[in-house]
């Protein structure tokens, strides 16, 4: 609430009649929190009850498939050549297990989904199966819902050999039911149970559920989460009985004491109230200044005062100023003036970024490339040529180059290229493209094309640099063997190991 040093004396004395009133609120407040404190006592109870049975059963499906697994490893039934016998693996155990949609024996490195049978093995079950296969954690129970109505539970028992090699998998794929029995069972007058499955996007989809559902509407549920799953069941208990005559009892007492609780604070609210606005306010103050130096202006600023709050949007309005003045400065710094490309300072900073990438193993290329007699071709064209073939040659390395590469003009005819994050093998071809434009593109201005030529030197920006000189330095002295060689080319150095 934003306050106002003039209504302050006015709010003062509203809160000997908000004394009277709060003390009402506070009493009914009482009242609900005891009935509610005797139904969540009731929820809690009865969550843990329900949790077990539901536990219990999935224990025992998760122990019938390890048992199944434990048999499939003595005959062995997931060698090769042996799809028969897992066939009738699976049609002799599968009617004598209740609520099984589906038993499965399938061998290490299933990766197809089959389709045509209840339940489906969908991509979630296969999930299921190579996260198991890679030795991770897996639940002891996972709901799945492919795109079809064989909605099932699927329970997963690795096969290994004697030495713990994971052969393959014992699947049983149930009905919902199987889990859901208990929560079906529960009475409107005990509450709503809902077993939920939470993804690890804290997204949840429902695995059963039972009871008066119009209850969930209302407060929060008792949770509790089962042991070895990624399950939760929640519980809405029904109302509570027997503590409303209590409450009843206890109200006046509270009232009154609540009433002389909130006559004496009519006096040092107030007092308290203005003491928080002007605090609050001075750090208001505080970050708007720093974010005017820093140059990142939210797009309010609290203030509990009226009247600094007026004072606050006018300097919030030239701080803006201020900083869109400052960003134009600091994005001409950024740029080549005739070329369009970054400038040497954009080009530091850069490459200093991918020099600490790379000390932590994430090498990039740096290209330096340089026209060929730059300033013989100066003197025989002019400047005007010499502006046009840098603008030609800027313009192919943006064609040429990925968003994430960082092309920069350094000095006079020479050029640098940071490639993020890849190897020198990869560059080079680029570099013999981008020689071979520039002789068949450029005209001086004369409609008479003529080819000029480029050298560069190449090199890796590496974890063992000591720092950005290094590879900067090694791409100079590759651009300068490119020249004693006779130029048009590109040498490739690589750093020391």
């Amino acid at each position: 609430m934003q306050l106002s040093i003039n209504r302050i004396a006015l709010l003062s004395a509203v809160l000997v009649l908000l004394a009277v009133l709060c003390a009402a609120s506070g009493a009914i407040v009482l009242v609900s929190s005891l009935g509610s404190g005797a139904r969540q006592q009731v929820g809690e109870s009865h969550v843990r009850l329900l949790s077990a049975q539901v536990a219990a059963q999935v224990a025992q499906y998760k122990n019938t498939a390890r048992q199944l697994a434990a048999h499939a490893a003595r005959s062995g039934t997931l060698g090769e050549n042996k799809t028969a016998e897992r066939t009738l693996f699976a049609r002799h155990f599968a009617p004598a297990l209740p609520q099984v949609l589906k038993l499965r024996l399938l061998p290490a490195g299933t990766r197809t989904t089959e389709t045509g049978s209840v339940p489906e093995l969908s991509y979630v079950c296969l999930d299921l199966l190579g996260r198991s296969e890679k030795g991770e954690a897996v639940p002891d129970a996972e709901l799945h819902l492919p795109n079809t109505p064989s909605a099932h539970l699927d329970v997963l028992a690795p096969v290994t050999d004697s030495g713990k090699h994971v052969l393959g998998h014992v699947l049983l794929s149930l009905d919902p039911a199987a889990v859901g029995v208990t929560l079906a069972a529960l009475s409107p007058e005990d509450g709503y149970a809902e077993l939920r499955q939470i993804n690890p996007n804290n997204e949840a989809m429902v695995v059963a559920s039972g009871g008066n559902a119009n209850l969930k509407s209302g407060a929060a549920p008792v949770a509790q989460d089962i042991a070895g799953t990624n399950w939760r069941l929640g519980l809405w208990p029904a109302a509570a009985s027997g503590s409303s005559s209590i409450a009843r009892l206890m109200l006046p007492g509270i009232a009154a004491l609540l009433a002389l609780v909130l006559l004496g604070l009519s006096v040092a609210l107030p007092m308290l109230w203005l003491g928080d606005a002007l605090r609050q306010d001075n750090k208001s103050f505080s970050t708007l200044f720093s974010d005017i130096r820093n140059g990142a202006l939210m797009g309010q600023y609290p203030f509990r005062l009226k009247e600094f709050g007026h004072l606050a949007q006018a300097l919030r309005s030239s701080g803006a100023e201020i900083i869109h003045d400052r960003h134009d400065l600091e994005k001409k710094a950024q740029l080549d003036n005739l070329t369009g490309l970054a400038s040497r300072a954009a080009f530091d900073t850069k490459l200093k970024q991918l020099h600490q990438q790379a000390r932590g193993g994430l090498a990039s290329t740096l290209l330096i490339a340089d026209i060929d007699n730059f300033k013989g071709v100066k003197a025989q064209l002019g400047p005007k040529a010499c502006d046009a073939l840098l603008k030609l040659f800027a313009r192919q390395l943006r064609e040429a180059l990925r968003q994430s590469d960082v092309a920069a003009r350094i000095e006079n005819g020479k050029f640098a290229i940071l490639f993020p994050f890849t190897g020198l093998d990869k560059i080079e071809p680029i570099a013999d493209r981008l020689r071979a434009r520039l002789a068949e593109e450029f005209d001086p201005g004369s409609n008479a094309p003529q080819a000029f030529s480029w050298s560069a030197g190449l090199t890796l920006v590496a974890q063992t640099d000591a720092d950005t000189a290094a590879s900067f330095t090694r791409a100079e002295a590759a651009l300068k063997q490119a020249f004693t060689e006779g130029g048009n080319r590109t040498v490739t150095q690589a750093p020391p190991t």
